[in-house]
């Protein structure tokens, strides 16, 4: 059988503090038809990456609303990952194409994964490329289907493997707009760490999964990174990092493998003077969001799900160069002031787009939709966010509708962010209209 994680327990109404009564209550009626529910979601690694993190704080927060939710791993040696992670890059612009035998190793990892799937659920969720073979072998049954993010199927056409009658999560909206603020993201007093005057330490460049370290000009620098068991080309440059860390000692190297959990990267984060992600490619790029949380102003390089997280210059600044980045890192050391207002703004955006809440909220819809249940509201997962806003449909971000580019979609009025994200969607309506019944599903 798969292995499952285990995820331990939590109380929604924890999150009334931080979300606030409202959005709790929304997330409780929008589970009620669920109630019962058998939910099993899939990936690769229990660790390391937004997937996990996201999947460890909401599983049990599913359960706690009456849905049986489990979280189960696939097994994949280093050629299956390595071949998965080509498939990861390419989806980001690498312009590295699959070979026959990465072809070959993901399909029979497919196969063995499939056949270690014994049990039956209502839905299944199967997150990133790594699991998505196993409808193929294992079949869809009785069962529903949800793969994220929509594009992958694409890129498995070559393989064979190209997922018939699943519904796809699109990536415009699933890699821009998830957060989890779960346990390294609670108040300090719950951990201990503290942030008052003149307690902030030096820059935190948060590698996240693969990022190498770039100079920030600071005397002593920390470097914080999370290693994944599906990130090969990860353990690959953590290796070249902690050789240069062994020549530098003005580097000091943090990650999980040496026992920096959740509650010292809580702890980096909000005592830094500023956070660094420096991302050549990104998905959502998790880390902004929670570096923003804590109130910390962020130097980000503008790529990926990276914009969405400090629209308007908000929460920090995006940098194109090390130079740049360089310059804003010891801005914001000299000018507490300006540094620490961009950090309030930041924590605020957060609170209203990119919170657990909101993401469980969308997913709710979603399960609701796919399983031909009525949910707590009737409007397309990404139109509308749970604070009533409206949303652009393919980038998921909100919209004034009084100055928003607009189509009309089988009787629906859309708005829209941009005439990109317009044409997107007039390209391919029914891809970022998520929630509405399909019958195929």
């Amino acid at each position: 059988m798969l292995q499952t994680v285990d995820v331990g327990r939590r109380s929604i109404a924890a999150y009334e503090h931080s979300a606030g009564r409202d959005a709790v209550q929304q997330l409780r009626e929008l589970a009620k038809p669920l109630e019962g529910v058998r939910i099993l979601h899939v990936n690769a690694t229990p660790y390391g990456g937004g997937v996990a993190e996201i999947l460890r704080a909401e599983i049990p927060l599913l359960r706690d609303l009456g849905i049986h939710a489990e979280w189960k791993l696939i097994t994949g040696g280093e050629a299956f990952f390595r071949a998965t992670k080509a498939m990861h890059n390419g989806l980001q612009g690498s312009l590295r194409g699959l070979t026959d035998i990465d072809r070959d190793v993901y399909i029979e990892n497919a196969k063995h994964n499939a056949e270690l799937q014994e049990q039956d659920y209502d839905l299944h969720f199967i997150h990133d490329p790594q699991p998505m073979g196993m409808l193929e072998y294992r079949g869809r049954g009785s069962s529903k289907w949800i793969e994220v993010p929509a594009s992958v199927p694409g890129a498995l056409r070559c393989s064979r493997l190209h997922a018939r009658g699943v519904r796809t999560a699109g990536s415009a909206h699933w890699s821009g707009g998830d957060h989890s603020a779960g346990y390294r993201s609670r108040e300090p007093q719950e951990h201990g760490a503290h942030s008052g005057p003149g307690e902030r330490g030096a820059a935190v460049d948060r590698g996240g999964r693969r990022s190498p370290p770039c100079d920030p000009g600071q005397p002593v620098r920390p470097v914080e990174g999370s290693m994944a068991l599906d990130d090969p080309e990860g353990w690959d440059i953590y290796e070249e990092i902690r050789d240069e860390g062994d020549r530098d000692p003005d580097i000091a190297i943090h990650t999980n493998l040496t026992g920096t959990g959740n509650i010292e990267v809580n702890a980096f984060q909000r005592m830094a003077d500023v956070g660094v992600q420096l991302s050549t490619r990104e998905g959502f790029g998790l880390v902004v969001s929670e570096t923003l949380w804590k109130g910390t102003p962020m130097v980000a390089r503008g790529v990926g799900g990276i914009p969405l997280q400090m629209e308007g210059g908000v929460g920090g600044v995006l940098v194109d160069t090390i130079e740049e980045s360089a310059r804003q890192i010891v801005r914001f050391v000299r000018d507490r002031g300006a540094a620490l207002e961009l950090g309030i703004l930041g924590r605020e955006l957060v609170r209203d787009r990119f919170l657990l809440t909101r993401m469980i909220a969308d997913e709710l819809k979603l399960y609701a939709s796919v399983l031909g249940l009525t949910s707590g509201g009737s409007s397309p997962v990404g139109t509308v966010g749970p604070t009533g806003e409206v949303l652009d449909p393919v980038c998921g971000r909100a919209v004034d509708p009084n100055e928003s580019a607009t189509t009309v979609y089988e009787g629906r009025t859309y708005y829209f962010n941009s005439a990109e994200c317009l044409k997107q969607f007039l390209a391919d309506p029914d891809r970022f209209l998520r929630a509405e019944p399909q019958s195929d599903t």
